[in-house]
């Protein structure tokens, strides 16, 4: 599970493996969070890595293919290395230009460079769409301070259709969810 974005990426990554670890899943986070992917040992098939992507990786990667990835927000950042806008979109759509029809992408379509991108081109794998807010009542139950702005709901609304894809049931979701206190940073 691959998630990238102009914000957001290190908090989403790190709910993400707090769930999976809390649901007894063998989880690596990697990435520019967590270890470097290629320093894990005592991976099997069952292995799930939760992997933070920078638009510098992703770039730079020749072949990189995630079952599940997500794009959080685009906004104009890293133009120093990428010059344009249009090249740094299209290193983060590069992760979703590697699946296949089988694969996931979750993608905010509330984001004008995102929802540019999705019109302009066509992509092989299912395409989530994350369009609205998270639900009040499910808000109510998880009854965690740290969701209380737009910028953490709406990572929360990524991890509530990741959990959709994997299986995982709301409210092993809610338990997890209630003691996040978020990252240092």
């Amino acid at each position: 599970i691959t998630i990238t974005g102009t914000n957001g990426k290190s908090t989403t990554a790190k709910i993400l493996y707090d769930i999976l670890k809390d649901n007894k899943v063998d989880v690596r986070l990697v990435g520019n969070i967590g270890n470097p992917v290629l320093l894990e040992k005592k991976i099997t098939k069952r292995t799930v890595f939760v992997v933070e992507a920078s638009s510098y990786h992703l770039e730079y990667s020749k072949l990189y293919k995630s079952n599940i990835s997500v794009i959080l927000n685009i906004s104009p950042d890293h133009l120093e290395r990428h010059k344009t806008i249009n090249r740094y979109v299209s290193a983060k759509f590069k992760l979703i230009m590697s699946q296949s029809k089988d694969d996931f992408a979750i993608l905010n379509t509330r984001n004008f460079y995102i929802r540019k991108e999705l019109q302009s081109k066509k992509f092989l794998p299912k395409i989530v769409k994350v369009e609205k807010g998270i639900d009040n009542i499910f808000l109510k139950k998880i009854n965690n301070q740290y969701f209380n702005t737009d910028g953490n709901r709406e990572n929360l609304r990524f991890i509530i259709e990741i959990a959709k894809i994997l299986k995982i049931k709301k409210n092993f979701l809610v338990k997890t969810l209630k003691k996040f206190k978020g990252l240092k940073y």
